[in-house]
């Protein structure tokens, strides 16, 4: 029997050395105590001390390998082991030597990862390792140790509404996932509430609206812990009511006008979100700001003009208007019966022509500069018998409908004083002739009078 046994013995240990073991780790030894914890407020447990040395036992290089808000992946360095063989993966809460538990015993040497479904947003810190063991006559040996990492669970994507109108809102986000490993980027998707509103590859968003439309935006960060596993984490909510849909509202002081004539323009909004500034386009190549704005066409037409209400959010409403434009009228120099003068008392007739290029309507007639015995008319043709002499710069002033005016060329007047119908030169000539022989007939009527009374009486002889 004790032969038996030594035979056993040396089968141990020739096995032992195959695997390249020196004595003292033939068996799986106790876990050793490990020294005290250094705390430091603001950082997490480290252990105080060097590392026991394990000469027999190789190190393994763990690292973390991905991190999101609900997921995490470590990998570490393979080992060979033979069947029997095994990964462990312990975690701690505190990092104690002795506090180290398994979670996981992975069989196969070639499978160097591990992941696990945690808790969004975790904060509290998690001490990891891995062991490698081999088996040997069914017994678990210790081949190799890991070092220790530490993780915490970042917190889930925080959303936002940059801003929102009332077709758009902007929508942007954070999140710090480590992502790697086994846990790789998958994508963002964009919700309202159940409504899937579409994928994102980048932190932002921009989402298609309906004017006062109640919404609730959140995000859920999609992973990939393989191609047909994914696991997700959603963001905050952010609820709202889209605003009224922004319209312009342009008004004109006029919509008929002639060129040179001032319009103005005015112009408010409803709906977005205040305050509002405006931008006009009045249709002729010219431009404006603010409101009321004023404008003088110098072309006729057809005048388009638009108003353009940008709200807080940059939102653009336009709204457009029409301005039909003519031209001033025309009128010609005034002309007279008389021509360039009359005889004070005369009757004379004065007319102008009004262009056919005039504004809208009818149009009305002011006389200038006229002589006494005639006032204006509103017409283009008045007659009248000037009473006073003098020169005169008789002018028309032709106004259409729209209030546009022109005023003729003088017409250079000019009334002659008259007597005894004549002009006066001449009628005073011939009252000094008619009084010339007015005083020759009385002289010789009282020649003759006097004659006879002074005729001599005959003394008869």
């Amino acid at each position: 029997m004790r032969a038996f046994e030594a035979t056993i013995a040396v089968a141990v240990v020739a096995t032992l050395m195959l695997w390249g073991l020196p004595p003292g780790a033939w068996s799986a030894p106790a876990r050793a105590a490990a020294p005290a914890l250094s705390v430091t407020s603001g950082s997490l447990p480290t252990r105080a001390g060097p590392a026991q040395a394990r000469p027999s036992v190789s190190a393994i290089p763990l690292m973390v390998a991905g991190n999101d808000p609900e997921a995490l992946s470590i990998c570490w360095g393979e080992m060979a082991f033979s069947s029997g063989g095994y990964y462990e993966v312990l975690n701690s809460t505190t990092g104690l030597a002795g506090s180290f538990v398994p979670v996981q015993r992975i069989t196969d040497d070639t499978d160097v990862c591990y992941w696990s479904r945690t808790a969004p947003g975790a904060t509290a810190a998690v001490w990891w390792e891995v062991n490698a063991y081999a088996s040997v006559l069914g017994i678990a040996v210790l081949i190799g140790e890991s070092n220790e990492v530490v993780t915490t669970q970042p917190a889930v994507a925080y959303l936002w509404v940059s801003w929102v109108n009332d077709t758009t809102a902007a929508l942007s986000w954070t999140n710090n996932a480590a992502y790697g490993g086994n846990i790789s980027f998958g994508s963002y998707w964009v919700y309202d509430g159940s409504s899937f509103l579409g994928y994102a590859s980048s932190q932002s968003f921009r989402a298609t609206v309906a004017p006062q439309n109640a919404y609730s935006f959140s995000v859920t960060t999609a992973d990939m812990a393989s191609p047909s596993t994914r696991l997700t984490s959603t963001s905050n909510s952010v609820a709202g009511v889209t605003p009224v849909q922004l319209l312009a509202h342009p008004s004109v002081s006029r919509t008929t006008a002639d060129v040179t004539q001032t319009v103005m323009f005015a112009c408010w909004a409803t709906g977005g979100i205040s305050p509002y500034s405006f931008a006009w386009a009045f249709g002729d190549g010219a431009t404006g700001t603010g409101t009321p704005a004023t404008h003088a066409y110098s072309t006729t037409g057809s005048m388009k003009a638009t108003c353009s209400a940008t709200d807080s959010l940059t939102t653009v409403a336009a709204a457009n208007l029409y301005v039909v434009v003519t031209a001033l009228p025309t009128v010609s120099t005034p002309i007279s019966s008389g021509g360039a003068g009359v005889l004070a008392g005369k009757t004379v007739t004065l007319s102008v022509q009004a262009g056919a290029t005039a504004g809208p309507g009818t149009l009305s007639y002011v006389w200038n500069g006229l002589p006494s015995g005639c006032s204006s008319q509103d017409a283009p043709t008045i007659s009248c018998a000037p009473t006073g002499a003098g020169s005169f710069a008789i002018s028309v002033t032709v106004t259409d409908m729209n209030g546009g005016n022109t005023t003729s060329l003088p017409l250079a007047f000019t009334v002659h004083p008259s007597f005894l119908g004549l002009p006066a030169n001449e009628g005073y000539a011939v009252l000094g002739a008619v009084l010339v022989a007015a005083g020759v007939a009385g002289y010789v009527a009282w020649s003759l009078v006097t004659q006879r009374r002074r005729k001599p009486t005959v003394v008869p002889a």
